[in-house]
C-alpha cells in the first residue's frame, strides 16, 4: 500500500545520543591508534634487538666475468655460498687499502671452509685484465675458487655496482684516479645482500669510514678496540651466522 508522504514526520534526532556516539566512536579511534602505534613500537623492538644479519636486496641478475687464472663465470655460480665482495682498482692500491687487508685476513680465517667465497671486481677493466688481475691475486695467495678476482665490461660491471651492490654514485675520475666505494659486501646462499648487527646497530662493512671514526677518537669499539678491528668482529659474526642459515632451494 503506497505511503502517503504527507503523512510522514521528520525524525527527531537526540543530541545527547549523538554526541555519545560521536564520543564512543572517537575512544575506538584513538584506542585503535594507540594499540596500532604500541604494535609497531613493540615490533621494531624485536627486529632492532634482533641479532640476524639485515636483509639489504637480492641479486636476481647475474654477472659474467673473467677470472684471474682465464676462466669465465658468473657471480650467481656461487649459489649456496656466503660470499664477501668488493670493488678494487688493482692499480691504485691505496684506493682500497683496508679493504684488501680485510679481505686478506678473512680468506685465511675461512681457509678451510668452502661454503665462503671472495670476490674482488675491478671497476677498470680496460686496463686491469685477468692477466693483471693476477699478479695481485699471487701476491695475495687468492686462487680460483675460493678467490676470485675479476673482470667484466666496464660499463656493466660499474653499474652492477651502483644498481645491484648499492654502492652509490657509479665510479668516476678525478686528475687520472678513480674514486669509488671499496667497501665490502656480504652475500647470503640465496643471493640476499645483507648487513650485519651489532646489539641495536645496523653495521655497513665501510673500513674506510670506521677508520675515519677511529681517527677523530668516535665512539671506539667494544673492549677498547678500535672501530675498525670492532666491524671486523662483526663481520665475521655475520658471515658466521649466515652460515647456519639454509639454502633455499625453492
Amino acid at each position: 500500500m503506497p505511503v502517503d508522504p504527507n503523512t510522514l514526520e521528520p525524525a527527531i534526532r537526540d543530541p545527547k545520543a549523538l554526541r555519545r556516539t560521536a564520543i564512543i566512536l572517537l575512544v575506538v579511534i584513538i584506542a585503535g591508534g594507540i594499540g596500532i602505534i604500541m604494535a609497531y613500537a613493540k615490533l621494531t623492538e624485536r627486529q632492532a634487538m634482533d641479532p640476524r644479519p639485515i636483509f639489504e636486496g637480492r641479486l636476481n641478475e647475474n654477472l659474467g666475468v673473467v677470472r684471474q687464472d682465464g676462466t669465465a663465470g658468473g657471480l650467481l655460480d656461487l649459489d649456496g655460498k656466503v660470499w664477501l665482495a668488493c670493488a678494487v682498482c688493482v692499480n691504485q692500491p691505496e684506493s682500497w687499502a683496508r679493504s684488501r687487508e680485510v679481505m686478506a685476513r678473512l680468506a685465511k680465517h675461512y681457509a678451510g671452509n668452502d661454503q665462503v667465497a671472495l670476490v674482488c671486481l675491478t671497476i677498470d677493466p680496460d686496463r686491469e685484465p685477468p692477466e693483471v688481475l693476477a699478479k695481485t691475486a699471487k701476491e695475495l695467495g687468492a686462487e680460483v675458487p675460493k678467490w676470485w678476482f675479476a673482470a667484466a665490461g666496464q660499463e656493466f660491471v660499474q653499474r652492477y655496482l651502483k644498481d645491484k651492490f648499492r654502492l652509490g654514485a657509479l665510479p668516476y675520475q678525478v686528475d687520472g684516479k678513480w674514486v669509488y666505494n671499496p667497501k665490502i659486501l656480504v652475500v647470503d646462499k640465496n643471493h640476499h645482500l645483507r648487513a650485519g648487527k651489532n646489539g641495536k646497530a645496523v653495521v655497513e662493512f665501510d673500513f674506510d669510514r670506521a677508520a675515519s671514526w677511529d681517527a677523530e677518537g668516535k665512539n671506539e669499539g667494544i673492549d677498547k678496540k678500535t672501530n675498525v678491528e670492532t666491524m671486523e668482529d662483526v663481520l665475521i659474526r655475520t658471515v658466521d651466522a649466515l652460515l647456519l642459515e639454509p639454502k633455499d632451494n625453492s
